[in-house]
């Protein structure tokens, strides 16, 4: 023990050990104390439960041709605006595939439903997820990237296509071969 001021007899060694010994006691109790009134305290605290709701994805362009048309000249007008909201597909312009109830796409393939999660395309990832579609339907599922880049202008790689894209191997696969990729269907 290196001090400042050393105890120059025994006992005072003693007494501040003893004191510093307690002070020590004290606060481990005290620290237990805390520590039960804490784990009472989180027990008692429930995290509210809230449900999970799923809507279908609504493109935001809709909302800003509707914004611009409104612009919200009266309160009844906004109210209104608000009802006309709906998505830009209905369960109608979805065609389900003959041989698969797992897909269902729109014409155009730039919203696809798959094991009941939405995704949207842009014009060349709708394409690609076209070809892809077709090629499975024909017992062929799997391409290559290089056939498929060929068919999509300007994409480089299949990755920077769908980067940071849900469907990405999600839904739109690699395949058992090197630069291959496939839907994730069952088989036919």
């Amino acid at each position: 023990m290196t001090e400042a001021k050393p105890p120059a007899k025994l006992g005072d060694f003693c007494r501040r050990i003893l004191i510093s010994e307690d002070h020590h006691k004290q606060a481990k109790v005290l620290s237990q104390e805390m520590s039960a009134a804490l784990d009472a305290v989180v027990k008692s605290f429930e995290l509210p439960q809230f449900p999970i709701i799923r809507l279908p994805p609504m493109p935001t362009l809709k909302i800003l041709e509707t914004l611009q048309a409104n612009r919200f000249t009266s309160l009844s007008s906004s109210l209104s605006f608000f009802d006309s909201l709906g998505p830009t597909w209905s369960s109608a312009t979805l065609e389900t595939s003959p041989q698969v109830e797992e897909l269902k796409h729109s014409p155009d393939y730039a919203t696809v439903v798959w094991q009941g999660d939405h995704y949207l395309f842009n014009k060349n990832q709708a394409i690609c997820v076209r070809l892809l579609h077709e090629a499975w339907l024909k017992g062929t599922p799997y391409l290559s990237g290089h056939h498929l880049l060929g068919k999509i202008e300007g994409a480089v790689k299949m990755s920077g296509l769908f980067r940071c894209h849900p469907a990405w191997k999600c839904l739109i696969v690699p395949g058992e071969r090197r630069a291959t990729y496939r839907l994730n269907l069952s088989p036919q």
